[in-house]
């Protein structure tokens, strides 16, 4: 039986939150490629992996905190079913949506402020 941990990365990997971070990491070393010249930015796979872990280690415990092991497997199995897949297969662009209407909903709001307040 798989620990609670292994559950954890297990979901981390069906909802697309490890690839995320693998996003990310590449990323940042991009970035710092871009404002560095001459920067040697590559990472050897066992440093990933190593940034890997480190990212896990502070994740990993607020699943951990959140939900039960049977809630997790729950989820798991969930994101197993046809359903469960549709839905991880369109909530990156239900996210990117969502976040766009709120940043013009954040828009809207300080403009009304700065309506209100005679700026």
């Amino acid at each position: 039986m798989a620990s609670k941990t292994d559950n954890i990365k297990k979901l981390l990997d069906l909802n697309g939150g490890r690839s995320s971070y693998e996003h990310s990491i590449i990323q940042t070393i991009e970035a710092i490629n871009h404002l560095i010249p001459n920067f040697n930015g590559e990472l050897k796979e066992e440093d990933f992996n190593e940034i890997m872990d480190d990212i896990y280690k502070t994740i990993i415990p607020i699943y951990d905190e959140s939900f039960t092991n049977d809630e997790i497997l729950g989820i798991i199995e969930f994101f197993q079913t046809d359903v469960g897949k549709v839905y991880l297969a369109k909530m990156g662009r239900v996210a990117m949506g969502s976040m766009q209407i709120g940043k013009k909903h954040g828009e809207l709001i300080y403009n009304k402020l700065m309506e209100k307040s005679g700026k």
